[in-house]
């Protein structure tokens, strides 16, 4: 039988549990599956349709961005800069999202996607809310036209408590030329969960390439029946759900801190926190909240660069990872971080612990790399089929190449890529065995319309900002 796809003369960086680096080796790819890894020495004489000398070069598993939320992506470039979470929030990201046109929502998606691909990620978690279902549509007829593999969670929120709603009023008056948008914030429950259910139907697929999960903003923003009814449905069709946690002190601070509890343990005690459930951020959890989310299985997603570009805070990872709590790493919004590259989470994850915790060790760069890569697949409960380069998954694989002088001298792989690399090796992008990037060429978009979507895309922005009336800086400024 002929071969979809050959690699030869690799060094492979396999994230199996035995974390075997292999010199000189191949790997094959039949449809969608890996089908042999070994040395060349091994390598019987194969045809195949597509054969990539990687001499020079190292292949690994795809990475893995396991929360983000990407169409925002046309309000970076200095319209977010310098602000906390909801400064953010309610004068940049909520008016900003509400100025877009059908048009501005696909040209944003096509922008992350076209980022999200050349830094090498290959399994994308994009949460994004309920302006409309035909929004939503535009944005998984994106990810599907591309190739990626994505898991959608359609995020709503059904609740804004007293308090809340009385802080917000404060930051917006940050922003006096911003027309803030109430009707946005606050979704009918039913309507919401109906709309997932819809979706859910719709465009979950066998391979699991798309999935669409329940995504509840969060508990200072859901109802009890939000929540319990999205994880009904997270059950009924065995998906996952996802949901923000413990992202700021304010949210620590009001609603549950009144009664003596946490979010987390409120969670906890309407039977919310299970192993479905993949929580994003969890900068200001205590022991007891870590505790409770072991017991629960409970998966985390860190994002220690959108947490500091906000001043969230750090979250407690190494005590987190300590209690074996599985962590995947995420890039968040790209308005509030301004960069759709794990590799850069990965050297972030690396170094803003041991600053924090003045010990060298307590996030390792092996650890870093394993949450980009296998640990993000087990966050999303799909270890089975990607995150390690073995026989019998997924083909999602990526090609760096090494020939560089910041990548010299090498010995351990993962410091390489937590300390030296900078996300322009990655090469060739290849998911479910379909090549989505070779030799630095989109396959699934003309370079011609990459230049394109590099015009639209300023030109979008610009209209955005006008329409949403956002403020700049002073100086600085490009253009007009």
């Amino acid at each position: 039988m002929m071969l979809d796809v050959l690699i030869t003369n690799a060094l492979i960086m396999t994230m199996d549990p035995a974390r075997r680096v292999l010199q000189n080796s191949f790997l094959t790819v039949e449809g969608d599956k890996i089908t042999d890894i070994g040395s060349m020495k091994k390598l019987v004489k194969s045809e195949a349709k597509k054969i990539i000398d990687a001499k020079g070069k190292l292949v690994m598993p795809g990475l893995i961005n396991v929360h983000s939320h990407g169409a925002g992506i046309l309000l970076r470039g200095g319209l977010s800069q310098d602000r906390s979470l909801y400064d953010w929030l309610l004068n940049v990201l909520y008016p900003g999202t509400q100025a877009y046109t059908l048009d501005d929502v696909r040209i944003g998606v096509n922008l992350f996607l076209d980022e999200a691909i050349r830094s090498g990620i290959t399994t994308i978690v994009d949460n994004e809310g309920a302006e409309s279902q035909e929004n939503l549509r535009v944005m998984l007829d994106v990810y599907k036209k591309s190739g990626m593999r994505t898991i959608y969670g359609r995020m709503f929120s059904d609740f804004s408590s007293t308090s809340l709603a009385d802080y917000c009023k404060i930051m917006e008056a940050k922003s006096p030329n911003v027309d803030h948008v109430k009707d946005f914030l606050v979704e009918d429950t039913q309507h919401a969960l109906n709309g997932i259910e819809e979706l859910v139907k719709e465009y979950n697929s066998e391979d699991n390439l798309i999935q669409v999960w329940p995504s509840p903003f969060g508990p200072e923003w859901c109802t009890k029946e939000g929540l319990l009814g999205s994880l009904e449905i997270a059950k009924r069709y065995d998906i996952g759900i996802t949901t923000h946690l413990a992202e700021t002190a304010m949210q620590t601070a009001t609603q549950f801190r009144p009664f003596g509890v946490s979010s987390t343990e409120y969670l906890d005690s309407i039977n919310f926190l299970n192993p479905r459930l993949l929580v994003a951020h969890n900068i200001w959890l205590n022991d007891r909240d870590i505790r409770l989310l072991k017991q629960n299985d409970v998966k985390v997603a860190h994002e220690p660069s959108a947490n500091m570009y906000l001043a969230g805070g750090i979250a407690p990872i190494p005590k987190i990872l300590a209690q074996g709590i599985t962590v995947g790493l995420g890039t968040d919004d790209p308005n509030c971080n301004d960069s759709v590259s794990i590799l850069n989470e990965i050297r972030a994850a690396s170094l803003i612990h041991k600053a924090n915790m003045l010990d060298a060790s307590c996030v390792t760069a092996e650890q870093a790399t394993e949450m980009a890569t296998i640990e993000g697949a087990k966050a999303l409960g799909m270890e089975k089929s990607i995150g390690s380069l073995e026989i019998g998954k997924k083909a999602d694989i990526i090609i760096l190449d090494l020939n560089a002088p910041h990548l010299r001298p090498m010995h351990h792989l993962p410091s390489i890529l937590a300390y030296q690399a900078r996300g322009t090796e990655v090469e060739t992008v290849i998911v479910n065995g379909k090549i989505l990037m070779e030799n630095r060429k989109l396959t699934w978009m003309s370079e011609d319309d990459e230049s394109k979507l590099l015009e639209q895309a300023q030109e979008s922005s610009v209209a955005i900002k006008d329409r949403a009336g956002l403020e700049l800086p002073d100086r600085y400024l490009i253009g007009d």
